[in-house]
């Protein structure tokens, strides 16, 4: 009877001993909990300028290309048909010169405009762009060709940016930047805003690829 009497007593004081470390255990797990949880509802902050892809580099510091305001977009445009890339080719002579034009009522209308003598022959002139950044992973990309050629004269361009989201954005500070492939940066051509047509002009003294960007 004796021994029994002992036995419970050193049974009882082991488990008497344990209960400071199960009461440790219990209060651990509830701050990783609380931590956990916290830095959930806290997420590290990441500078948008390195994170985000309408962000890019240009000669005169990060810009960011316009974008489409997607909650414009009317019922009948199907949401495939805002990777829309608008395309036409025409022969501009040299001699008369001439104009080409794309887009439609919602996106607006981009158009090039040839003066006498801009080109040294007579050529044909395409005209690609994408207003919402299928043409080669570029938003707002404008591509003209044959790529790389030389004018004579400066040739006008009225690129629109009338389906654009201008969230955050100074439309003022709307500008031409066309893409420099040798640097792999965009660099400033410039140009007019025209607010009430949501167009920018400007003039281009060779082919290549083009967007507009805020600063």
């Amino acid at each position: 009877m004796l021994w029994l009497i002992v036995i419970k007593k050193k049974k009882m004081l082991k488990e008497y001993k344990m209960r400071p470390f199960k009461l440790i255990t219990i209060i651990l797990t509830i701050m990783s909990l609380f931590i956990l949880t916290s830095c959930e509802k806290n997420p590290v902050y990441i500078d948008q300028n390195q994170q985000n892809e309408e962000f890019v580099q240009s000669n005169i510091g990060p810009i960011k290309i316009l974008q489409i305001n997607t909650n414009n977009v009317p019922p009948l445009f199907k949401p495939d048909s805002l990777d829309t890339t608008f395309y036409a080719e025409k022969y501009i002579n040299a001699r008369r010169g001439g104009r080409i034009s794309v887009g439609d009522r919602f996106y607006g209308k981009s158009k090039i405009r040839f003066p006498r003598n801009a080109l040294s022959e007579n050529t044909k002139i395409r005209f690609e762009w994408s207003p919402n950044g299928t043409l080669e992973g570029t938003l707002n990309n404008v591509k003209f060709g044959p790529h790389g050629i030389n004018f004579l004269k400066p040739v006008k361009v009225w690129l629109s940016y009338k389906a654009a989201d201008l969230t955050g954005v100074n439309e003022d500070s709307l500008k031409i930047f066309y893409f420099n492939e040798s640097t792999a940066v965009w660099e400033l051509i410039g140009g007019k805003v025209i607010k009430n047509q949501k167009r920018i002009i400007g003039y281009l003294q060779h082919f290549s690829r083009y967007a507009i960007a805020a600063e």
